[in-house]
């Protein structure tokens, strides 16, 4: 038996296509069949149907070798063994002489949330004051409030000349063509050609509004932060840009809470640092008031927990009043130091404790530690002095010098 023979016979149980491929012509696959139990012309007639179907379907073609494959995200590896040998550098602080210094991380992404009309925008107004007297860029991107109600704030803020801001801010009001998919790459090109810049974007909620997100959604929050954070961390540490997001806070919520931006926790999750702006007294051109700012958080731990400071009051065409302030001033009495002291501004005379204690409601404890306090404090313009036998308050711009410690 020949070999043809041979494998018709071991295959016999096998489909018969796969019996006439096992041969390699015409003849030897007739054979096979004949050895398998075909006559000869039924045979021949099965080999030349499947010839048939085999000339009708397509020829394989031999497939080159597969290419190695890559990974995307092993190319974008980075080395870290130089800043362990090294030493990686310690976080650097925007300057921020109105604020107090070692306030704002340069070089990072934050949140600065609050309630609404309670003073966020004017913080960040008087943050970009200091950088543009400073010789720095900052652009500001406004969905809020307009050119004129910006330009007034600055003029208010002062300590910048018209040359200054004209040289240093970039003002952005209502921007057009601003797409999601193109957020990175806008950022990127405003690093590259403002290296060091301070963008302010106000606020969260209107730039989502911009794209249709909503800012309720942790998915749609990170849509946006995602690409502003990548543009921020990315490029040499000496010129990355510093972003801070103004954003609105529920009505109900208290710096007491974990979470003190409106809606997504995503908000919290995806920058550098959270603040919240609270107005602790309500303040205008006319009457003073206060604010603080608490760091909810810091994922470098190294800010303050709080911050207080004194605002407004300070009347008309005058720079706006933003000062340092102790938060024992606005505990319980802190109202009644408020009042002492906008009484002490108005009097126009010296006033004796018991003047100051009839003018202002409080117990007379109270007025009286306001009074002291402010007459202890250098950078308050009330003064202690001795006419006669009797110790005078009295209102004053001079040197810590001429008062008489109480």
């Amino acid at each position: 038996m020949s070999k043809y023979r041979e494998t018709a016979d071991a295959i016999l149980t096998d489909d018969l296509r796969k019996l006439l491929a096992a041969v390699s012509d015409e003849a030897h696959a007739v054979e096979a069949l004949e050895g398998a139990g075909y006559g000869h012309d039924e045979a021949r007639a099965l080999v030349r149907e499947w010839q048939g179907e085999r000339a009708a379907q397509p020829q394989q073609r031999e497939q080159p070798p597969e290419a190695p494959r890559t990974s995307r995200l092993l190319a974008q590896r980075v080395l870290l063994g130089s800043l362990l040998r090294d030493g990686v550098p310690p976080p650097t602080f925007l300057p921020s002489p109105t604020h107090g210094e070692r306030l704002f991380y340069e070089g990072h992404l934050f949140l600065f949330a609050g309630h609404k009309k309670a003073g966020k925008s004017w913080s960040m107004t008087l943050q970009a004051r200091d950088l543009i007297a400073a010789g720095r860029p900052v652009v500001y991107v406004d969905n809020e409030n307009g050119t004129e109600l910006f330009a007034d704030r600055l003029a208010i803020a002062g300590g910048v000349s018209p040359e200054q801001v004209d040289e240093h801010l970039h003002y952005i009001p209502f921007p057009r063509d601003l797409r999601l998919e193109g957020l990175r790459d806008e950022f990127d090109a405003i690093r590259e050609a403002l290296p060091g810049a301070f963008v302010v974007a106000d606020s969260l909620r209107s730039l989502m509004a911009r794209f249709g997100l909503n800012p309720e959604k942790n998915v749609e929050v990170e849509r946006v932060f995602g690409p502003i954070m990548a543009a921020v961390k990315s490029g040499e540490p000496s010129g990355r840009l510093t972003v801070g997001v103004i954003d609105h806070s529920n009505r109900n919520t208290r710096e007491g809470d974990a979470y003190v931006a409106s809606g997504a926790a995503a908000k919290a999750q995806a920058v550098d640092a959270v603040y919240f702006f609270n107005a602790i007294e309500p303040f205008s051109q006319a009457v003073p008031g206060a604010v603080k700012i608490t760091v909810k958080d810091d994922r470098r731990g190294l800010l303050d927990f709080e911050r207080v400071y004194r605002a407004g009051g300070q009347g008309e065409d005058q720079p706006f009043r933003f000062e340092s302030a102790s938060a024992e001033e606005f505990s319980v009495g802190g109202r009644v130091l408020l009042d002492v002291r906008q009484h002490m501004m108005d009097a126009g005379e010296p006033q004796t404790k018991s003047k100051v204690r009839a003018a202002v409601k409080g117990e007379n404890a109270r007025v009286d530690k306001a009074l002291d306090m402010l007459a202890s404090n250098p950078s308050e313009p009330v003064w202690s002095e001795l006419h006669g036998q009797r110790i005078v308050f009295v209102w004053e711009e001079r040197e810590a010098s001429d008062g008489l410690p109480v």
